[in-house]
């Protein structure tokens, strides 16, 4: 919100997380998006936390996969996607949730 309101670009800002599993990052893909659903995010955090925490709290034993497929499942909604890069961090891929295999398909990008 700080950003749209102070005209500086949504496209420029990408959120980088470090895991056991990786080196992941969240794009804005969809700011239009994202700056309506930003109102959301601060508003309403338990909605927020039901959505991307998703069956996980009822599993017993929940793998990064499982974080990961529910994260790519709900960040398109808010305008953003994941991204995952190799070891190296010299190529990325895109996770895209597959809702017909119920998986998450990584896309290389180029």
């Amino acid at each position: 919100f700080y950003r749209k309101t102070n005209n500086k670009p949504l496209d420029k800002l990408t959120i980088m997380v470090i895991s056991k599993e990786g080196v992941f990052a969240l794009v804005i893909e969809n700011t239009t998006l994202f700056y309506n659903m930003g109102g959301e995010m601060m508003t309403n955090r338990d909605k927020l936390k039901k959505e991307f925490n998703g069956d996980l709290d009822e599993k017993a034993n929940v793998t990064y996969n499982d974080i990961i497929k529910q994260v790519a499942k709900v960040l398109p909604s808010y305008g953003l996607s994941l991204y995952k890069a190799n070891s190296g961090l010299t190529n990325w891929s895109k996770m895209t949730y597959n809702p017909t295999t119920n998986l998450v398909d990584e896309i290389l990008c180029k």
